[in-house]
């Protein structure tokens, strides 16, 4: 990394701190590898990943998985039904690889579009899944 040093180069280190010290309070500590939404999960690992889920088969698996952790951390896959939040699901992230899930059942009622939002412990965005539940 190269300084140049100019005239008001104290603004340009200090928004260089500032910028390094937001995406550090933001929670970069780890990076989000693998996300998917399957019908089963075998031996830890997601099987029959889709995006179209009949509700026949009841239950939805949400299948995250994180390497890079720097500390023990939470995420939460916060479930939606059509715009309406339905469960948020606090998941632990141990270093320095973590695989994780949560599920929801599934009615005939459930019929429709859905989405899982992956949010950080401070609620900010990592990813969102979407799908939809049909007959």
């Amino acid at each position: 990394m190269e300084l140049i040093v100019e005239k008001n180069s104290h603004i340009k280190v200090s928004l260089m701190v500032f910028i390094l010290f937001f995406l550090y309070a933001k929670g970069f500590s780890y990076q989000l590898t693998t996300a998917k939404l399957c019908e089963d999960i075998v031996n830890g690992q997601p099987k029959y990943s889709s995006v179209v889920f009949p509700y026949s088969i009841k239950k939805i698996y949400c299948y995250t998985l994180f390497d890079q952790i720097e500390k023990e951390t939470f995420i939460y896959h916060q479930w939606y039904f059509k715009d309406k939040l339905v469960a948020k699901i606090k998941l632990k992230l141990k270093p320095p690889v973590w695989a994780t899930f949560s599920r929801i059942y599934i009615r005939e009622t459930d019929i429709g579009p859905w989405r899982v939002e992956i949010v950080d412990e401070n609620g900010n965005l990592i990813h969102i899944l979407r799908f939809s539940v049909v007959k």
